[in-house]
């Protein structure tokens, strides 16, 4: 992650050696300065010798005197360019004659003129030789500091962090700290990109003035600083605590008060560091782990790393599954709780992995979520789902399928027009596909939401929430969207007969759903008893490891046949019978 800025400023790690070596140099030069003046004199000398041996001033030798006059003029500036000039002008005007076997003086006019050019070069050298200094101090503060913020930058950072750097033990009782913005994009495109950089400085000095006034801050990408935090007397926790409490107050820009949603990532700092840049990236992982649990805090572990340097992997290897044909559906039942017959199946992604045997959709599809690639898996998937519809059907078995999308689908202008293509293309009826989507995908953008389920609803393809209860809940748009079912999520759903919380959810739920004429899906009903008890209270249909595990699509037709034959204990107030496979809710 986090690793963006590092690379673009080690890119540019060539030029600031070249500064480097050249104050290395300057530092050198500095310290035996004292030397160099008394040589620019002998030059001086030794050109008033050359001229006076060669004949005089008339001859072309006195030229010989810019070499000194120069060198002063890059050595010490303009004044030390100045002052050789004006030595250089007297030793070749006044002290030396036009002709030395003739005596003859110069004329006041041009031993003063030639001074006068002496007194010019020396001086244009010193400016140059100040302007190259002050351009080369310029480049070498750039190498090391944010040109916007003038805070230090990373390069400055890992030198801090360098052992040895600042003090012969700079890991005893340190932290390193890394604070990301989450919500910068959306101040960006409210605000433009002055609102960051300003609030990034507002930032920077609340670190600065947080934790132990030896806090040190430095900017490490456009939405991260880092902060070297001191800790003398082993409280780090109260520290990184004090630290995240001065950012909840509001960042004023413009007359307006910004909240800036800041997670905090850091690590402690010790005498087995295996390089600064480990640090600063386990402090980035941490922050990211901070920002995918939505906390504010996290330390970093092993554990952070090993999770996500795994995921990065598996989500890199992604593409190369669908086009390897690894990746395929299991489908597990749904049972109509008022007959007791099976009305559909959700289809759920596996991936048969060459190294790590078959993989669940935990492990892959969050973070695909979090990418394009999630357009290529649920793409896969409504296909793969709607012809085994279409193959199902040639045997006999008239079965509807659910398949999960995310809000990056719904998102995209193209979905509705390509699912109805793909439900042409595949042959099957609208009537045959349930979507399900969760209660944040729907809140991501409501209106262009509503407007792609709508239109999927009139072609007659059936739309469930799915975790209900758990999101950013509103009776308002399960009034206003084209909701066929609610799925009550298994975290109330498991624990139905030993929590009356839970039971008083599922309950409202229920009540809420058949009032507005929406039906209900139960799933994680694992044991008879809480099969028994939504039967009791009303649910329509349940879905779980109780009735049936997911399976492959071949062994769907056997188990079907199988629980036809045997089927679940009758429901308790069942009315009406159907053929295997044709029940509905």
């Amino acid at each position: 992650m986090p690793a963006a800025p590092e690379t673009g400023l080690f890119e540019s790690g060539r030029a600031m050696r070249l500064v480097e070596s050249y104050f290395r140099l300057r530092s050198s030069r500095d310290r035996t300065v004292w030397l160099l003046f008394p040589c620019l004199l002998l030059m001086v000398a030794a050109v008033y010798l050359l001229v006076y041996a060669t004949g005089g001033i008339k001859y072309v030798h006195s030229h010989s005197m810019y070499i000194p006059i120069m060198l002063a003029g890059l050595c010490y500036g303009w004044l030390g360019g100045v002052l050789v000039a004006f030595i250089g002008g007297i030793a070749l005007g006044p002290l030396m004659p036009i002709e030395v076997l003739s005596g003859e003086p110069q004329k006041l006019g041009n031993w003063m003129f030639r001074t006068g050019f002496f007194l010019f070069v020396g001086a244009l050298s010193g400016l140059a030789s100040n302007a190259a200094h002050a351009h080369i101090w310029k480049l070498r503060w750039m190498t090391r500091h944010d040109p916007v913020t003038g805070l230090p930058n990373l390069t400055a950072l890992l030198d801090a962090l360098a052992p040895g750097a600042a003090d012969p033990d700079p890991f005893a009782r340190r932290a390193l700290a890394v604070l990301s913005i989450r919500n910068a994009s959306e101040l960006r495109a409210v605000f433009g990109v002055g609102v960051l950089e300003e609030n990034m400085q507002q930032l920077a000095a609340r670190a600065a003035e947080g934790p132990g006034s030896a806090s040190r801050v430095f900017r490490v990408g456009s939405e991260q600083l880092a902060v070297l935090i001191e800790d003398p007397d082993g409280a780090l926790a109260d520290r990184i605590a004090e630290l995240g409490a001065a950012f909840e107050l509001p960042f004023p820009y413009r007359d307006v008060a910004l909240h800036l949603d800041v997670q905090i990532g850091y690590v402690a700092l010790d005498r087995d560091a295996a390089s600064p840049q480990d640090y600063l990236r386990q402090a980035q992982s941490a922050s990211f782990h901070a920002s995918e649990t939505g906390d504010e805090v996290a330390q970093y572990r092993a554990q952070l790393h090993d999770r996500t340097s795994d995921s990065l992997a598996i989500l890199g290897e992604l593409r190369g599954a669908l086009e390897r044909q690894e990746l395929l559906l299991h489908y597990q039942p749904k049972i109509c709780l008022r007959t007791g017959l099976v009305c559909g199946v959700e289809a759920l992604m596996r991936w048969k992995h060459a190294e790590r045997g078959l993989i669940g959709p935990g492990l892959f599809i969050a973070r695909a979520e979090q990418s394009t690639l999630i357009h290529a898996l649920s793409g896969f998937a409504l296909e793969q789902a709607l012809r085994q519809v279409l193959a199902w059907q040639t045997i006999g078995i008239d079965m509807p399928v659910a398949v999960n999308i995310s809000s990056r689908n719904l998102a995209h202008p193209n979905f509705s027009k390509s699912l109805l293509a793909t439900l042409e293309r595949c042959g099957v009826a609208p009537h045959m596909l349930e979507l399900e989507v969760t209660e944040s995908a729907l809140m991501a953008d409501v209106v262009h939401t509503t407007a792609v389920l709508e239109r999927l609803a009139r072609h007659g393809i059936r739309i469930s929430i799915d975790d209900f209860g758990t999101g950013h809940s509103s009776l308002a748009y399960v009034q206003r969207l084209p909701v066929s079912h609610l799925k009550i999520d298994k975290s109330f759903v498991s624990d139905l007969l030993t929590n009356p919380d839970s039971l008083h959810i599922v309950e409202a739920v229920l009540t809420l759903a058949r009032k507005k004429g929406i039906g209900t899906i139960a799933e994680g009903v694992e044991d008879s008893g809480v099969y028994a008890r939504l039967q009791d209270l009303g649910c329509e249909v349940a879905q779980g490891y109780f009735i049936a595990r997911p399976m492959a699509p071949e062994q769907f037709p056997q188990w079907l046949a199988e629980f036809s034959r045997h089927g679940l204990p009758r429901p308790r107030h069942a009315r009406g019978t159907a053929r295997p496979g044709q029940g509905r809710p």
